[in-house]
Order: C-alpha cells, then sequence, then structure tokens
C-alpha cells in the first residue's frame, strides 16, 4: 500500500530518531525531515551518512546543515565498501517504528523517486507478534550501534546516552538468532551484508528458507552481468526458472 514518508513523520509519541542515508541532501534534511521531526516533539536525532557522499555534499554546499550540532547530529560512516542502508528508526517510551528500504534521505527519495518501505511497529501490548517484532528491532538497533564510530565525541555520547535514558526497554530487548515464525505461520528476519561476512546475503537468505523456493521476486535498480549475486539464491528447487525480476 502506498506511504508517504512526510506522513509518516507525524506520527506522535517518539522522543529519538537514527536515520541513515548514502546519498546525502543537506538542505532536505535540514529544512524538512528534521523540522518534521521535532514539530512532533521527535528532538533527539541522528543522521547516519555515508562518509564519501557527506564529504562531497559539503564540498559542494559548505553552508549546508546550519542547524546541525544544535538541533541533530549528522555522523559520517566509512569502512569497506560504501554505507548504502536506508533506515529510520524512531523510538518511544515503550514503542518503536522501524522503516526499511531504498529511500534515502534526500528530496527524491522522499519526493519523486518511486521507492519500497517495510513498516515494523512495536509495543508491549501490539498483539501475538510483539516479542519478534521487538527482536528484530533490537537488531537493527544493535547493527546501526555497530556501524558507529568506535571513538565517540561527547556530543554522540550525549544523544545515546538520552536515547537509552527515554527509552528504557532497550535494555531488555530480546536477542534472536535466524528467521522468527509468526502467527500467521511465515517466516520473517532482518538480514545486513559485512564485507567481512564468510557468506552473501543470497547464501544467508537461502539458508533461512524452510522447503524449496517456489518463485523468488528480486527489485533492484542496478544489475551486474549475468545476474551473478542471484545465481544461486534458487539451488533447492526448480524455482530457477520462475525468478522474476523488476527492473
Amino acid at each position: 500500500m502506498p506511504l508517504s514518508l512526510f506522513d509518516d513523520l507525524k506520527r506522535s509519541g517518539f522522543h529519538s530518531s537514527i536515520l541513515t542515508t548514502f546519498s546525502v541532501d543537506a538542505a532536505f534534511y535540514d529544512a524538512n525531515i528534521q523540522n518534521r521531526l521535532r514539530s512532533f516533539a521527535c528532538r533527539n536525532n541522528l543522521l547516519m551518512a555515508d562518509s564519501s557522499m557527506l564529504e562531497q555534499a559539503l564540498e559542494q554546499m559548505p553552508e549546508a546543515f546550519v542547524q546541525a550540532g544544535r538541533k541533530y547530529l549528522i555522523v559520517p560512516i566509512s569502512g569497506k565498501g560504501c554505507f548504502h542502508p536506508k533506515i529510520i528508526l524512531r523510538y518511544g517510551k515503550s514503542k518503536a517504528r522501524l522503516l526499511l528500504g531504498s529511500a534515502n534521505a534526500t528530496s527524491a527519495g522522499w519526493g519523486s523517486n518511486r521507492e519500497v518501505l517495510s513498516a515494523l511497529d512495536w509495543s508491549p501490548d501490539q498483539n501475538a507478534d510483539s516479542a519478534v517484532h521487538l527482536g528484530l528491532i533490537a537488531k537493527a538497533h544493535d547493527w546501526l550501534m555497530s556501524r558507529l564510530p568506535a571513538l565517540r565525541d561527547p556530543d554522540l555520547d550525549y544523544k545515546l546516552d538520552l536515547l537509552e535514558t527515554l527509552s528504557p526497554w532497550l535494555a531488555d530487548m530480546p536477542r534472536m538468532r535466524g528467521a522468527q515464525r509468526l502467527e500467521d505461520d511465515s517466516l520473517v528476519d532482518l538480514l545486513f551484508s559485512d564485507p567481512d561476512a564468510p557468506i552473501g546475503l543470497g547464501d544467508a537468505l537461502i539458508g533461512e528458507v524452510e522447503g524449496d523456493v517456489e518463485r523468488l521476486v528480486i527489485v533492484s535498480p542496478y544489475w551486474d552481468e549475468g545476474l551473478g549475486p542471484c545465481a544461486g539464491c534458487t539451488p533447492r528447487s526448480a524455482a530457477r526458472r520462475h525468478m522474476s525480476s523488476c527492473p
């Protein structure tokens, strides 16, 4: 179903947010995203951006991020490869909302582009799947924390300490391994890539599938020649001839 990210930010009850982006649109985050978050009482906000793209954005527009350091914090993320996830994780006193998808924190990503998003909510009295939802949010939170620089500056420490103080449930989140079964008997998991991991995302996904794969649908704007990364994604069935691509 259609989802407006602008409308989603109108949801109340969140005090903190962490957004990640590859492409950097300084003016857009400053004037639009963080302003909307703050207008709905979400005032402890952190933007994690690919370090190379952030550097380019600042070279092109040095006056950008005029509110950074006062109303929000930007953290450049570096390492092997690029920092490419698009995550919006908002924290409340006893709730959380996780958005995962393809949208960068840019005017194009939030406006003119066609993007794909998944939304996941958690609250203690939500439903029978509450524990699974919290486990997935814990996985996202832990992964984000692991990407932050080992040497923290005082401003970042303050932001994270405030987040943990205002969301005491973070200390008791369950840590789950592997796919989890939902009430409707489907399996769900959250997979993150790691350049140092012994296997890629495709192999990790296949390792969690029960039974034969009948159909695999992959949505991506870019493809390697010959669909190399997808070649091993259907090893346990004849599903290779039923692979669907959505460019």
